[in-house]
């Protein structure tokens, strides 16, 4: 059972970033604090239920608790896009397991540290970027300058292709093309203080002729919170069928729920990733 359990987990959050990836950044990252070492931290839990029609002993239900840390860890001028802009590092740090005499016990793979050089005006609370004739291009990820990853015991190494995936590898949000907003504010009561947030719902699907992804978040945005978000809640339900079968056949597969709130923050933000002797990607 043991086994059948880390490989599980391994499937879902154990694959390696690396490359370029159109992702879903902004679901996580709407702002920058103020303070240049600004954290936050938030705490939730991360469920997996996979379907198993066929099996006596009903669905496997797995339960995980999760914390994900933001800092801002300085600024940095930087080349980006043929220009020299100001930047600003962003640590971000993912912890995954069991709770063992109050600590969160991650297995290999799911302690994973990032750390991002990020273009200040990327990080703009919006999912368009507007271009020179007034329109607006839907963006799916985040443009970084350059950028460091280290994933458990391995080596820490450059992440190439000048953007980065906040899914799945640090939360389950996808970069919601369509949100639909409230429209008056609510208390999100935090260990940290009672944040008045406007809450966000979006959906968002894909589909191959063998496997349909849906996921629906429900976020929670502050002005008060360090990086925007106060609470979140994303549900990833994925269903399969047979390449030759109708769509109609699909079935559900398995269902990912991440829940998570913000729990604290502070002013003395320090980086747990050295990258001295990392070069940068190209």
């Amino acid at each position: 059972m043991r086994r059948l359990m880390i490989l599980v987990l391994a499937t879902v959050v154990g694959t390696t970033l690396c490359g370029a990836s159109v992702t879903q950044a902004q679901g996580l990252l709407w702002q920058l604090p103020a303070g240049e070492k600004t954290w936050c931290r938030y705490e939730g839990t991360y469920q997996q239920v996979i379907r198993r029609p066929e099996s006596t002993e009903g669905d496997l239900t797995l339960d995980w608790t999760r914390h994900v840390t933001l800092k801002s860890l300085g600024k940095e001028d930087a080349e980006y896009k043929g220009q020299t802009v100001p930047c600003r590092w962003i640590e971000i740090k993912v912890i995954t397991g069991k709770v063992k005499e109050g600590l969160v016990d991650a297995g290999p793979g799911n302690n994973r540290i990032y750390k991002l050089l990020v273009p200040e005006s990327e990080i703009r609370g919006t999912v368009t970027e507007p271009l020179s004739d007034s329109r607006e291009m839907y963006i799916s990820y985040i443009p970084i300058a350059k950028g460091y990853r280290k994933i458990g015991d391995e080596p820490t190494a450059a992440i190439e292709g000048g953007v980065f995936d906040l899914y799945p590898m640090v939360s389950f949000l996808r970069h919601y093309r369509t949100l639909e907003v409230a429209a008056q504010d609510e208390i999100i009561a935090s260990p940290v203080k009672e944040l008045p947030s406007r809450l966000s719902k979006g959906t968002q699907q894909s589909e191959t002729p063998t496997l349909r992804t849906t996921s629906t978040g429900e976020l929670y945005r502050s002005a008060e919170a360090p990086f925007g978000m106060s609470k979140w809640t994303v549900k990833v339900v994925t269903e399969r069928k047979q390449s030759t079968s109708p769509r109609t056949e699909f079935a559900p597969a398995e269902e990912v729920t991440e829940t998570m709130l913000l729990n604290a923050i502070g002013e003395d933000a320090e980086s747990e990733l050295v990258i001295d002797d990392v070069p940068a990607a190209m």
